[in-house]
């Protein structure tokens, strides 16, 4: 499970979603039923149990986010559990998840968890600097930038800067 479906899972969620939200490492070769939102994401930290089915950890849901910020239904609805996923998460298990991944994902995350987890972030980019500018969402006009993670923004309706942090 990932995203809402997951932190559900976890705890960290009110509510299930509609359509449960499931990661697979490649994409399925049979057909999803429609009650299930399939979406490609291979984990590097691997799953937890939790109500006894395979579940992404807080960093693989960030992560994923980040790689993917389209597979996001609603980031306004995001909203509501995704400050406690941030609070359930830890450095090295993120930098593993991190590990390999695309410039973008990197500042995508350090952007996305700028105002709620700075910690995080700050260590983030201890040793990871932007080269180029990154889009958080579609081409279309940027609704903010950030220019420490050189990030693009033109999809989240709230800027990730100006939430509380959680820790």
């Amino acid at each position: 499970m990932t995203l809402q479906t997951a932190a559900w899972a976890l705890g960290l969620a009110d509510r299930i979603p509609a359509r449960i939200e499931v990661a697979f490492e490649q994409r399925p070769v049979v057909k999803v039923p429609r009650e299930i939102s399939p979406s490609v994401f291979e984990s590097g930290i691997g799953t937890i149990e939790a109500r006894e089915v395979p579940c992404l950890r807080a960093e693989s849901i960030v992560v994923h986010m980040a790689q993917r910020p389209g597979t996001v239904r609603s980031w306004q609805g995001a909203l509501e559990w995704l400050p406690d996923v941030a609070c359930e998460m830890e450095l090295e298990p993120l930098l593993a998840e991190l590990a390999g991944r695309p410039q973008s994902v990197w500042s995508r995350v350090g952007y996305l968890l700028s105002g709620m987890r700075p910690d995080l972030a700050v260590e983030i980019g201890r040793d990871f600097e932007p080269k180029s500018k990154t889009r958080f969402g579609p081409r279309s006009n940027a609704l903010r930038n950030d220019e420490r993670w050189k990030v693009s923004d033109t999809l989240l309706p709230f800027d990730p800067r100006e939430l509380e942090a959680v820790l």
